[in-house]
């Protein structure tokens, strides 16, 4: 298995050098576990070659019986000899493979520039080879049997890793070919490896080592130099001197949308102009993974229409402009490999407002940028920034509300226009409190030079939402920061924020303050930790939603269900079975629209809340019911120990009850 394995991986990692490949790589895989078959027999056969005459009992291999029997005297010489050429040919493609590897993890930016260098004689990366044939050299001080296994625990780890990747990940519906009742088929498998691994326990710390002694390798090298060889290829890049001033910025602007394009470029050109920083225009080309970086070379050579029109806007709005065209895996990833490159201060995004997601999501895009960006990200809804007369900042004391007060304030200076800061105090305050907003308000603008002296203007509303959003429509632009939340929605906008910029009646910016290398590692260990759990998407989201809203309904089939698991329970308590009382705790369907109360109280439908409880409540009664029944007509009417046990509950009951039906559910 583990040669057809490497047989198969070979020839998809070849594929570039392979001759039409739309013929021959499919016989390449077809003929690879074929091969790997006959290799097998070719090692019974030297095996049985080499040593004498009924070493191949103590083999205990059927093969090499066989070839025992075959061989005689000449055909044991032979097979030595052929095995003696054997090793020659192996060692040379092994070093070839390793070196291949070796070279395209260098050209990947994870091992040094320098191991890459080829002899113009040999054409070869003496290097690299060097490197391996010592590597290879050691492993000569070390027992045969101790490295056979090592590898193979090593091989199985990695198997683990693809299967625990396969099980966490969704599969693609566009797919040719799905994985039937994913994801049991890789969990099953690497359940398989774990318990198959324990058997090498002994092999774990050289293993370990080996890990530890790569990833030190990876963290102090190779994951620095992989931004700008791998992931991050940058095509184009125009030069520009720089302006060094005590307050330059630095903005990056990503750009494809053309209608949105000039309306980002315009305000990051305000932002600049005044403290003779520069403007980053970008343009991310996207190349899925299974093709080379380097494909997308010649796309992003041709088409510079976007590039060109930033440069003209630049010169015509008289700010300075540097364009960059970058291939990358994702939009995502390559608007953060130039962040982190250009050191930029903001990153400036559009977005269209949509909001149909029921979660807080502004995208594929935005999402990854604002969870991993390392300076503050700016996110822009609406084209009206050329005439802004009048500024609303929404404020409550948090993070982020300085950083929109400043972008208020250079805005303001610019066009001239009046900054009102908003606190909006739900429900009714007392005067104390009243001034207490007020100072909340002064403490925000405090320190900040406006076109004219800023409006602080507390309200009274309902709820934060609707006050925000009727002060809006007398202000031409909305700046709103994310909210300060707990943990668990720290790198994401909260609903507040998001809700606003969505349904405001003209241009909002969401601003996110870059919070600190600190809480930016804690913010990725606890993105980390969480991806180790299975999520769902939107549509599997609203899937779920679905199905337990129409679960939540009393209908004939939960009725049904009630009935019989009542009839249950109470012939086992009767009979004084345990086993059976658990069976009735299987058929109950109580479940359903007690999840369905949870989600209405999540969601806040209280349609779905009284419609659960009113479920509960008609089982409930069912239930009773049928149990005075059952107990009116049973001849049993002693009190079984079953019936006793329920009649004294502790705390432990009261916590296992509702856990042991959801657990079997």
């Amino acid at each position: 298995m583990l040669i057809c394995f490497l047989g198969l991986e070979i020839t998809a990692g070849l594929q570039g050098e392979i001759t039409k490949r739309t013929t021959n790589a499919p016989r390449a895989l077809f003929i690879a576990p074929i091969l790997a078959g006959l290799v097998i027999a070719l090692f019974a056969g030297i095996t049985s070659g080499i040593f004498h005459t009924g070493s191949s009992a103590a083999l205990g291999l059927p093969l090499a019986e066989l070839a025992d029997l075959a061989a005689g005297k000449w055909g044991r010489v032979g097979i030595l000899f052929l095995s003696i050429a054997a090793i020659p040919l192996a060692l040379n493609r092994i070093i070839t493979l390793l070196t291949h590897q070796g070279y395209a993890m260098t050209n990947d930016g994870f091992w040094p520039e320098s191991l890459k260098r080829t002899n113009k004689r040999a054409n070869t990366p003496v290097l690299l080879v060097a490197v391996f044939t010592i590597l290879i050299a050691l492993t000569l001080f070390f027992p045969l049997d101790y490295l056979a296994r090592l590898g193979g625990l090593l091989y199985l780890i990695v198997l683990m890793s693809v299967n625990f990747t396969l099980a966490r990940r969704e599969q693609i519906t566009a797919a040719p070919f799905h994985l039937p009742i994913h994801p049991w088929i890789p969990a099953l498998v690497l359940v398989f490896d774990s318990l198959f691994i324990l058997t090498w326990v002994e092999y774990l710390p050289a293993a370990g080592l080996l890990l530890l002694i790569g990833f030190a390798i990876f963290v102090g090298y190779g994951r620095h130099h992989s931004i700008t060889a791998k992931e991050g290829i940058t095509i184009f890049k125009t030069h520009l001197e720089e302006v060094k001033t005590k307050q330059s910025v630095r903005v990056l602007v990503p750009i494809a949308n053309p209608d949105t394009a000039e309306t980002l470029l315009r305000l990051a050109g305000t932002l600049v102009r005044q403290q003779g920083g520069k403007v980053i225009a970008l343009r991310v080309i996207t190349v899925p993974g299974q093709v080379p970086l380097s494909e997308g070379s010649s796309q992003a050579e041709t088409d510079h229409a976007l590039l060109d029109r930033a440069v003209d806007q630049a010169t015509k709005e008289e700010f300075r402009v540097q364009t960059m065209t970058r291939v990358s895996r994702s939009v995502s990833e390559g608007i953060l490999d130039t962040a982190r490159e250009e050191q930029v201060d903001q990153i400036l995004l559009g977005w269209l407002g949509d909001t149909r997601s029921i979660s807080n999501s502004l995208g594929p895009v935005i999402d990854p940028v604002i969870k991993n960006a390392p300076c503050d990200v700016l996110i822009v809804r609406g084209d009206h920034t050329q005439e802004i007369k009048s500024i609303l900042v929404p404020t409550a004391g948090g993070p982020n509300a300085p950083i929109g007060a400043r972008l208020a304030a250079t805005l303001s200076q610019v066009y001239e226009a009046a900054v009102t800061g908003l606190y909006v105090q739900v429900g009714r305050a007392t005067p104390r409190r009243m001034e207490e907003n007020r100072l909340t308000i002064k403490e925000t603008l405090e320190g900040l030079t406006f076109s004219q002296p800023p409006e602080k203007k507390v309200i009274m509303a309902n709820n934060v939402l609707d006050g925000i959003l009727k002060e809006a429509e007398a202000h031409d632009l909305v700046i709103v920061g994310a909210t300060e939340q707990g943990s668990f929605d720290q790198f994401a906008f909260g609903s507040i924020p998001l809700r606003i910029a969505a349904q405001a009646p003209n241009t909002s910016i969401m601003v996110k303050g870059y919070s600190g290398a600190r809480e930016f590692l804690s913010r990725r260990v606890l993105t980390a930790i969480f991806n180790l759990f299975p999520t769902l998407t939107t549509e599997e989201q609203l899937g779920v939603r679905e199905e337990l809203i129409e679960d939540a309904q009393p209908g004939s089939d939960y009725f049904v269900l009630i009935i019989l698991s009542s009839i249950i329970a109470t012939l086992g308590l009767l009979l004084n079975s345990p086993a059976v009382v658990i069976g009735a705790m299987l058929v109950a369907p109580l479940m359903s629209p007690i999840l369905g109360f949870s989600l209405g109280i999540i969601l806040g439908e209280g349609r779905l809340v009284r419609t659960s409880l009113e479920s509960v409540f008609k089982g409930v009664m069912a239930s009773i019911i049928v149990a005075i029944i059952i107990g009116l007509l049973s001849p049993l009417k002693e009190m079984t120990p079953e019936i006793l046990s329920r009649t004294q509950p502790t705390l432990l009951d009261s916590l296992w009850l509702p856990v042991w039906p959801a657990l079997m559910r």
